[in-house]
């Protein structure tokens, strides 16, 4: 018995270990009084330093006529200090269905003009992440501070700090369903337990969780290993209660952050020469394969006039007919060499960078950056390399024989420049990452 107590209270106070980790977020009503907005907390990913929190705390709070979107204060060195300037980096994934799509409610924040080291103690790393499969016997802790435990003095520039933990069981993935969220993305949690982290630290059960959206979200016991002390790790944050549900929503961070890797990425649509991931990752090389995709009231054309070599380049041609659609590849790339694929697809010399809507074969629906020609010319003929690159992409992702047929049937030139020809095709020598 007294073993079990110990394991109980080993259980409970297990997040108290991360207190600095997260912080609450704030707001600032009219009378220049602020209130808590939510909670956010700090990770170290891929080298940089992130605030992260739930997308809708930055929203305009409806209530409050002086508050603007992306408007929010933090305690810094004890004093409230407003992120005037950041940069905000999301998570572009989808849910399971177009129907059940919606954005995920979360945000990585850097700011510009706030030290992030003096809003945190410590960051949350790699190591620190829980990246065990999800299944009900485990129990989590989802932290963070409440409204009513962090309103400030009128007066007062340092703000209480008064965190709380709710535990529960992982909930199934079917609950986590009826709520409203995808599984691959979202887990819930039975509410059972809140905690207080004071002096006392007295258990009570929870009604319903308030103000911790953005909070993050601990896997604190294995219930297959009873009696083992397990050092708590981070595994999601708060974005929901599903009060019908008696359960909290999270999103699933290791698996948005491991598993899609959008964090400062972005989607990219190929549909000519750069459907071949060869040709692609010779000009980005953190280019990754997501799905095929089609573009519909679209038609494929080899009409762009290159500026290079006079031929014809693969163009999706406009044509508002849903019957007419262009398959290619969905990507996702680094966001800081986007500037790179803008200047090798001669961005604003005949090709223009759109955002367009994109179905995947699995029913998914994503906005994608792609190029469209500004300038064309029907008489054009692509050279005997460029249609190649077009059909190796295309036969590599395994589109439609139809589909192949009508890239084949398009009459190229023979590019007389041997030495062109052969260091274009050289690529499909070399090995490149999957």
């Amino acid at each position: 018995m007294k073993i079990a107590k110990n394991i109980a209270a080993w259980i409970s106070s297990s997040p108290k270990r991360y207190l600095g980790y997260f912080v609450p977020v704030f707001k600032i009503r009219c009378d220049d009084t602020p209130y808590h907005a939510g909670t956010a907390f700090g990770i170290e990913h891929e080298g940089k330093r992130y605030m992260v929190t739930a997308a809708h705390v930055l929203d305009r709070d409806e209530n409050n006529p002086c508050d603007s979107e992306n408007e929010l204060f933090v305690g810094a060195r004890g004093s409230l200090t407003q992120i005037g300037k950041f940069d905000i980096s999301k998570i572009n994934v989808s849910a399971s269905s177009p129907s059940a799509r919606r954005p995920l409610d979360l945000v990585l924040i850097s700011p510009h003009d706030v030290d992030l080291s003096d809003v945190f103690t410590h960051f949350f790393t790699d190591k620190q992440f829980d990246k065990s499969r999800l299944r009900v016997d485990l129990y989590v802790a989802a932290c963070g501070f409440p409204a009513t435990k962090n309103r400030a003095n009128r007066y007062a520039r340092t703000l209480s700090r008064y965190p709380v933990g709710y535990f529960g069981r992982v909930s199934t993935p079917a609950k986590c369903r009826r709520a409203g969220f995808d599984p691959r993305t979202h887990f819930c949690f039975d509410i059972f337990l809140k905690k207080v982290f004071t002096g006392s630290q007295k258990e009570i059960k929870a009604p319903k969780p308030h103000g911790i959206s953005g909070g993050p979200v601990f896997v604190v016991h294995n219930f297959r290993r009873p009696m083992m002390h397990m050092m708590p790790k981070l595994r999601g944050i708060v974005v929901e209660s599903a009060p019908e549900e008696r359960a909290i929503v999270c999103i699933d961070l290791f698996a948005v952050l491991s598993q899609a890797n959008f964090v400062d990425r972005v989607l990219y649509f190929a549909y000519g020469s750069n459907m071949a991931i060869e040709r692609l990752y010779e000009r980005v090389p953190s280019a990754k394969f997501i799905s095929v995709a089609a573009l519909s009231g679209y038609t494929l054309r080899f009409h762009k006039p290159s500026k290079k070599d006079g031929s014809g380049k693969c163009d999706a041609a406009f044509t508002g007919n849903s019957s007419d659609t262009v398959l290619g590849v969905l990507y996702s790339i680094n966001a800081d060499q986007l500037s790179a694929l803008d200047k090798y697809e001669g961005l604003g010399h005949g090709y223009d960078r759109k955002t367009v809507p994109l179905i995947t074969c699995s029913g998914e629906i994503f906005q994608a950056e792609t190029y469209i020609a500004t300038n064309r010319d029907p008489s054009l003929r692509p050279l005997d390399w460029y249609k190649e690159h077009v059909l190796r992409g295309a036969r590599a992702i395994g589109l439609p024989s139809g589909y192949i047929a009508s890239i084949e049937a398009v009459v190229a030139d023979f590019d007389v420049d041997k030495e062109r020809r052969m260091n274009e095709l050289e690529i499909y020598s070399k090995n490149v990452p999957s």
